[in-house]
């Protein structure tokens, strides 16, 4: 995926996290400093995997981002090494920061926690993007040929709905069973999450797949409105909470 791909990923991802801080209470700083903070943030992490590339064409060329390239490709890495586009890296490096902020005193934690929030969740969109294509990232950096990815050379409806299903008992889970109410948004949309797979699922069957231009362009197009129509709901979203809900509560009902 290209830098304007990442870059919605990563402000969809950033807009998530911001409001699931602001229902844990995570932070004391206002609703929209956070977002503000967290979406700076957000695309420093989403440019970050592609530090790996042949420095040439490293998009911000600072000191850091200098050593960080110089490290992996001394170790004979090149773009998507293993060392920036591995899901234990990334999880690896997430625990190690909570760690630090968990050492901090209380007014300097309520920021950094913004600043892992944001990076780390650029990072992860950037790790998520790359799985629309057949590419994929790794599972471990340890394991070369352990690559994962969402999009396969060839569609597979069988194991799509497969997903879909594991996908839809995990959101039900969460929003039924563990049934937290600071919880209960991230398990609406793992599950619409579900159901959309299942249909793309079942709308693709056994296609053949080509993750060049023409697909980049499609899945930007897609992220690109629901960005735009989320920004506009997570914007409102402190003056909504209360009545969304009541909504809900007797929806539920």
């Amino acid at each position: 995926m290209t830098y304007k791909t990442h870059r919605e990923f990563a402000i969809c991802f950033v807009l998530i996290a911001n409001i699931i801080i602001y229902k844990l209470h995570l932070s004391h700083t206002g609703y929209y400093v956070n977002m503000i903070v967290m979406i700076l943030c957000g695309k420093q992490g989403a440019l970050f995997p592609d530090v790996d590339h042949d420095w040439k064409n490293v998009k911000e060329k600072t000191v850091i981002n200098k050593a960080i390239n110089s490290v992996i490709h001394a170790m004979g890495g090149k773009h998507r090494s293993v060392q920036t586009h591995s899901w234990d890296v990334w999880l690896i490096s997430f625990i190690g920061a909570l760690v630090v902020n968990g050492l901090l005193s209380e007014n300097n934690a309520t920021v950094f926690i913004l600043i892992i929030s944001g990076f780390w969740c650029g990072w992860l969109s950037h790790l998520i993007s790359d799985m629309m294509t057949s590419a994929g990232v790794y599972i471990t950096c340890l394991n070369k040929n352990s690559k994962i990815a969402f999009v396969p050379k060839q569609a597979n409806m069988t194991f799509g709905l497969s997903i879909a299903f594991i996908l839809t008992l995990i959101g039900l889970f969460v929003k039924y069973i563990i049934r937290l109410q600071s919880v209960q948004f991230a398990g609406d949309i793992i599950i619409v999450a579900g159901i959309i797979f299942a249909i793309v699922s079942v709308l693709l069957r056994d296609t053949k797949f080509n993750t060049g231009n023409e697909w980049e362009n499609g899945v930007y197009k897609v992220v690109l409105v629901f960005n735009t129509v989320f920004t506009i709901y997570s914007l409102i979203f402190p003056m909504i909470d209360g009545q969304t809900e009541e909504i809900l509560k007797i929806w539920m009902q």
